[in-house]
């Protein structure tokens, strides 16, 4: 009797160890999918899944915005894709919790609209290198060059200047440019952005706002690089990595001090300072490069900052 009432236990406690090990939880997940404004969006098409999920969970929401499903054994982040033909697309990371934990409340989703969306030109990653340091040089953006006689650009929308420091005993250098408006209204404006990572926030498809605001922008901004030596080894800081700007310079205001025209356009992967590893050491301009990557809309009379070749890409696989 005794021997086999140690088996029952012994095999009891064999069925009950992946359950102590194993402290995912099960549960009901629920998103809700709103718009820029708040209003719910029915009938998004609905992707969400764990870090052990294979297939995931795929639905649509109802009238009220809403998605749910019941998970297995859920492993954060929880994370997928909201789309909606008319919307631009959200994916990413929508929650990350404690193991053992389902999502007490609803997780939140927002989709933009799509609005207005114009042709739009991409310039991308222009390596401009600078002639001399500490003189504001003109930059076109229609163009996507410096102006005469440095390059082939016409007009002169912003002055960029380029300063570059070393420390030599210290190892340390900095290398910057400021993005100075030739007059105002003209400006930058920042925004929020999650760069390509393996661990993503949700974002949008379209990640700047949906049209140029028309005040509070400012007349220069700065894009700098560092290296330093910290515990022997290089490092390297990168200034507003999860900040982009769009900008509006050609403004024209009519007698009542009203926008009349302008044109807008906005960076879409960063202001990069790179050192150049061969450079003229008789002209210390040569180590300093900068790239941009933007998008700019040609027409005068819009302030839409949605490309159309991105909007045409939005909607249901």
């Amino acid at each position: 009797m005794k021997k086999k009432m140690f088996s029952i236990l012994a095999v009891g406690c064999w069925i009950s160890l992946p359950l102590v090990a194993d402290n995912r939880a099960t549960g009901r997940v629920t998103c809700r999918v709103i718009d820029e404004t708040g209003a719910p969006v029915p009938g998004a098409s609905v992707f969400i899944s764990d870090e052990t999920s294979v297939k995931g969970y795929r639905g649509l929401t109802d009238d009220d915005g809403l998605y749910s499903c019941r998970m297995r054994k859920i492993y954060p982040p929880i994370g997928g894709s909201v789309r909606k033909k008319g919307y631009y697309k959200t994916q990413g990371e929508f929650w990350n919790g404690g193991f053992g934990i389902v999502p007490a409340e609803t997780l939140k989703i927002t989709i933009k609209r799509i609005i207005d969306p114009v042709p739009m030109e991409r310039k991308y990653d222009l390596d401009l290198y600078f002639p001399v340091l500490q003189e504001a040089i003109g930059f076109d953006f229609e163009v996507g060059d410096w102006v005469s006689p440095y390059g082939k650009g016409k007009i002169v929308d912003v002055f960029i200047t380029g300063t570059y420091e070393e420390n030599k005993e210290q190892e340390t250098f900095v290398f910057a440019a400021t993005l100075s408006v030739t007059k105002k209204p003209d400006g930058f404006i920042p925004f929020q952005v999650v760069r390509r990572s393996s661990d993503t926030p949700a974002h949008s498809a379209l990640q700047v706002p949906l049209a140029a605001q028309d005040t509070d922008y400012l007349s220069s901004i700065i894009a700098q690089r560092r290296k330093h030596i910290a515990n022997g080894v290089n490092r390297y800081d990168t200034y507003d990595t999860g900040i982009d700007y769009y900008f509006r310079v050609r403004t024209v205001v009519d007698s009542q001090g009203e926008v009349a025209s302008a044109n807008v356009g906005w960076f879409c992967d960063g202001i990069k300072m790179t050192r150049n590893a061969e450079y003229n050491p008789d002209n210390p301009a040569t180590r300093l490069r900068i790239t941009l990557s933007y998008y700019w809309n040609p027409d005068p009379t819009s302030r839409s900052l949605e490309p159309k070749e991105i909007a045409d890409r939005q909607g249901i696989d």
